[in-house]
């Protein structure tokens, strides 16, 4: 949290990341990989999984419950940094919501404009 507190100071540093690895992680394959992965995972969990088991995982665990704090939290710093950063368009804000895939729709939706802005 303290990161989204202090990432609007202005301090420059050097990256330690290298150029190379920053273009990997930056390109539509790896969005798409990426975009794949979770969706093979949400129909293995819809498939597999069962709400009453949750339920009660929920209710007897505290590291569920923390868990799923924590997943609605991120699900909504993820609309945060989408709005403050001006990343998406307002009509591709509400896939924010829809953990873990939509910030991806939306990166691979920007990539795709991004390559045609860059053919004219």
């Amino acid at each position: 949290m303290l990161y989204y507190h202090w990432k609007g100071q202005e301090v420059r540093t050097r990256s330690r990341i290298p150029s190379r690895f920053i273009a990997i992680i930056s390109s539509y394959q790896w969005t798409g990989l990426c975009l794949a992965i979770t969706i093979a995972c949400y129909v293995y969990g819809l498939s597999m999984g069962s709400i009453k088991a949750y339920g009660e995982a929920f209710t007897q665990s505290q590291l569920v419950s923390v868990m799923t704090a924590d997943f609605f939290v991120l699900t909504w710093l993820s609309y945060a940094v989408m709005t403050k950063e001006k990343i998406a368009s307002r009509s591709h804000l509400l896939l924010c919501f829809i953990p873990v895939a939509g910030p991806f729709l939306i990166l691979l939706l920007l990539n795709r404009q991004d390559v045609r802005e860059e053919k004219l």
